[in-house]
């Protein structure tokens, strides 16, 4: 027959936890909390600005259609009226009347 032992748990505490110290703790989410709202404010200008870029961007690409009587022009095909994913996007070519 065999005896049977047990590990003992031994717990060692880390450096952390010897180091730790309620009342900095304490300081240091304070600090935290006051700095939230400048962390905050300045990704939110960043977002501003990168939105703008974009835009920006967009719209130096894009230029306006000018359509003339006579012109042949697709149009687009609503989601509705779409059968399934791999029907045509585009429905045409119509003729520019007025």
């Amino acid at each position: 027959m065999m005896d049977v032992v047990l590990p003992i748990k031994l717990e060692v505490p880390s450096s952390k936890i010897y180091h730790f110290s309620e009342i900095e703790s304490e300081d240091e989410r304070l600090f935290q909390l006051d700095t939230i709202d400048k962390l905050r404010s300045k990704t939110k200008l960043g977002e501003v600005a990168r939105k703008r870029m974009i835009e920006t961007k967009h719209l130096s690409k894009v230029h306006a259609g000018e359509f003339r009587e006579g012109d042949l022009v697709m149009r687009k095909v609503e989601d509705a009226q779409k059968d399934n994913k791999l029907a045509s996007t585009w429905i045409g070519p119509y003729r520019v009347v007025k």
